[in-house]
């Protein structure tokens, strides 16, 4: 399994008002080839820390462009600044998928 870490900075007010962005590309996330999850945590600042999961790093690579395209037409408005990229890599601990 693969994982990316993100950081979201949004802007309260964007956010709030834009579950229908949210949630359609959460859809389309979600039918993408490899897609396992995603966990987003609420930080301090008006942050999302998000933790994604792939079966491998070569379908989230597959999908990546398709998954950036989404991502800059539906979430991006709601944002204060540019999301990033932490970290990506192998999982090496999983207490989250329990078959």
């Amino acid at each position: 399994m693969f994982g990316v870490v993100r950081e979201t900075t949004v802007d309260p007010v964007k956010w709030a008002k834009g579950h229908a962005q949210r949630e359609e590309f959460y859809a389309m996330r979600a039918q993408q080839p490899g897609y396992q999850g995603s966990i987003g945590v609420g930080a301090d600042n008006d942050r999302v820390v998000t933790v994604t999961l792939w079966d491998s790093e070569e379908q989230w690579e597959a999908v990546r462009p398709t998954l950036n395209a989404a991502a800059e037409r539906l979430l991006a408005p709601l944002w204060a600044s540019p999301s990033q990229i932490l970290s990506s890599g192998p999982v090496v601990q999983d207490e989250v998928t329990k078959a």
